[in-house]
């Protein structure tokens, strides 16, 4: 009898402290700047709970089958947003497959910069030089990896006097708008900051002409001017949040407590200060505030 009881005991140990696992929907494929912020939060929470979190790589359609599949999960999962699904795409689409309600925010992470790039033996050695070449009304092919990074191309098609120079080139990720500036078939790009490409400058296979940022950023020790003060136009940073599918659960909650937590750590500071994410881990009336403010501002260059 008493080893039955112990069997038993053992058992129901072991069923109560069986670690969970949600699934968290990354919204660009491996390699993205998003990858790298999932990754960072996903090793933290780990080690804070013991629970995992499955990736799930969700990539195009400018992140909206990302976000239509969340919505649709049957059970509670995580997704890693940024400002392209919950910005850019309420002021460029006419209609959209989910909404704002569909999302419980865990917090903001922290604004990303843009930069412009160049494959390493491109003609074009600076930010200038693509100036000149649209001012010489030079056709130039620009690859983006989403709204967010199609903005600031978008902002010098409208706003700088040569713009409709620029052509805009579409991609599912950043990871191949770099095979494509590696390849030689586009002239230069704009993606968000990645491992993948602070790691393909320092391999010296591409040329960091410009940063979105509104000051000069770092890029493995090198400094990186600010796009604006060449172009002469806005220039847009991207963002990065964390939400839940909504469920007012006590497993919810504590999955928010624990993913928060995970933001906030001086592990995930570090991590993401290498791609030049600054965190800034904020509640969720903090997101939803700044979400608000930054459709606004976009507005105005429609």
């Amino acid at each position: 009898m008493k080893k039955l009881l112990f069997i038993i005991a053992c058992v129901f140990f072991t069923a109560s402290t069986t670690a969970a696992e949600y699934s968290m929907i990354i919204p660009n494929p491996p390699g993205s700047s998003s990858d790298t912020v999932g990754r960072a939060i996903a090793d933290e929470y780990t080690r804070l709970t013991g629970n995992t979190l499955v990736f799930d790589y969700v990539p195009g359609a400018d992140q909206m089958i990302a976000a239509v599949k969340f919505k649709n999960q049957s059970r509670l999962s995580v997704i890693v947003g940024t400002s392209t699904m919950h910005v850019f795409n309420h002021v460029y689409k006419d209609s959209l497959q989910y909404s704002d309600a569909e999302f419980d925010h865990v917090g903001w992470i922290g604004w990303t910069p843009n930069v412009w790039y160049v494959r390493s033996d491109s003609s074009l050695k600076t930010l200038e030089d693509v100036n000149n070449r649209l001012k010489a009304q030079q056709t130039i092919n620009v690859g983006v990896d989403g709204l967010n990074s199609e903005s600031n191309v978008i902002s010098v098609k409208k706003n700088h006097a040569f713009g409709s120079s620029a052509e805009i080139i579409k991609y599912k990720g950043s990871p191949q708008v770099l095979a494509d500036v590696l390849g030689g078939h586009i002239d230069l790009a704009v993606s968000s900051v990645s491992s993948l490409i602070t790691s393909s400058a320092d391999d010296g296979k591409i040329r960091i002409l410009a940063t979105t940022n509104d000051v000069p950023i770092k890029i493995n020790g090198s400094s990186v001017p600010t796009a604006h003060n060449i172009l002469n136009v806005n220039q847009f940073n991207g963002a990065f949040l964390l939400s839940v599918t909504p469920a007012n659960t006590a497993e919810s909650q504590r999955l928010k407590e624990d993913l928060f937590r995970a933001i906030n750590s001086v592990a995930v500071r570090e991590k993401l200060s290498k791609i030049n994410i600054e965190v800034n881990a904020r509640d969720a009336n903090f997101t939803r505030r700044i979400i608000q403010e930054y459709r606004e501002k976009l507005n105005k260059l429609k």
